[in-house]
């Protein structure tokens, strides 16, 4: 698979995941699904910071090795594929057999 392609599946995994998290913490903000609470709020605020930094870390890497445009956006786009991929599996798979529907 080519890097171009790999990215932008990448990119389509992030957007979803990203989007489902969304839709969760806002539900459990509303009152409308298990598990949210004040940690969770802490985290949103503080793993975005946590991941742009090491995005820009990325960025900055990919230029001084003077990597192609889509090569420094796909190490760009690294970190926040892993947080939301690990907030995807914390919150909307749950392994404790719990759904994100109403209490």
């Amino acid at each position: 698979m080519t890097l171009y392609l790999r990215t932008m599946m990448q990119t389509a995994r992030m957007l979803f995941e990203a989007q489902s998290v969304i839709t969760v913490r806002s539900l459990g903000a509303a009152g409308l699904a298990h598990g949210h609470d004040q940690e969770e709020t802490l985290l949103m605020v503080t793993e975005k910071y946590a991941a742009a930094l090491q995005s820009s870390s990325e960025i900055w890497n990919g230029l001084q090795d003077g990597d192609s445009p889509i090569r420094i956006y796909s190490r760009a786009l690294e970190p926040y594929g892993t947080q939301t991929e690990a907030n995807f599996r914390r919150l909307v798979l749950r392994q404790d057999g719990q759904t994100f529907g109403p209490h």
